[in-house]
């Protein structure tokens, strides 16, 4: 998950690889031995979202300016942990 949160976009991974991991976990969670009941929402949400075709379902490209350099979202996590481990000690 924090590969997807990189703010370098050529660090993270593409769809296709975001699809296999999903695929892949997708495939243990149906091999679980309760999947009977765990498999009777999934097929009534595969249904249901067959649905969108909606124009607010497209992509669009925005055009944004004046933004701060890109980092990555662990990064002030990381920080604020070390300073609370750093306070606790001292």
């Amino acid at each position: 998950m924090k590969q997807c949160w990189d703010a370098d976009p050529l660090k993270r991974p593409d769809i296709h690889t975001l699809w296999n991991k999903i695929s892949e976990m997708n495939r243990l969670y149906q091999n679980m031995p309760n999947k009977s009941e765990a498999n009777n929402g999934l097929e009534i949400n595969k249904t249901s979202n067959s649905n969108y075709t909606d124009r607010s379902f497209t992509s669009k490209v925005h055009q944004f300016e004046n933004f701060p350099e890109p980092r990555n979202a662990t990064e002030g996590i990381n920080n604020l942990l070390n300073f609370e481990i750093q306070k606790e000690y001292f």
